[in-house]
């Protein structure tokens, strides 16, 4: 029996058991169509936004925050949102990049537009690495009148 040939419930089992720390469930999204579709939304759960390692503008997270803001697909997927910062204060070193004023008004819009194309976002977590501390913040959507 092929691998291909189990239901998804078990597919997803599958993905489920690897380790989200390391690159196995992006490694089996690759495999094949089959199993990127089982994989995807697994390896989209949880997106890591650092700010130490956003200020270069080759960034895979400023291109990744991109195409989230111009609704692709993938934003979907994400349930918790994760800022990762040094200390307190941010000091971009890149400003004018992209056209905006300065380069931090250039990610927190691009933030604030991906933001909005993830409609299963659940909560956001800020993790300062100096303090050692996580604070979550809930996502709630707006009552409907």
């Amino acid at each position: 029996m092929s691998l291909l040939a189990l239901p998804t419930e078990l597919l997803e089992k599958i993905v489920i058991t690897t380790d989200p720390c390391t690159s196995s469930r992006q490694a089996i999204r690759l495999t094949c169509r089959t199993l990127c579709d089982v994989a995807t939304p697994f390896v989209f759960e949880h997106f890591y936004i650092d700010f130490a390692k956003i200020e270069t503008h080759k960034s895979h997270t400023i291109r990744f925050l991109k195409e989230l803001s111009q609704g692709r697909r993938l934003a979907r997927f994400i349930r918790s949102l994760y800022f990762l910062t040094s200390s307190g204060t941010y000091k971009p070193k890149f400003s004018g990049i992209w056209g905006a004023k300065t380069f931090s008004q250039r990610v927190g819009r691009l933030i604030l537009a991906a933001v909005l194309q993830m409609q299963g976002l659940q909560e956001f977590h800020v993790w300062n690495r100096r303090r050692h501390s996580l604070r979550t913040i809930p996502w709630f959507d707006p009552p409907v009148d």
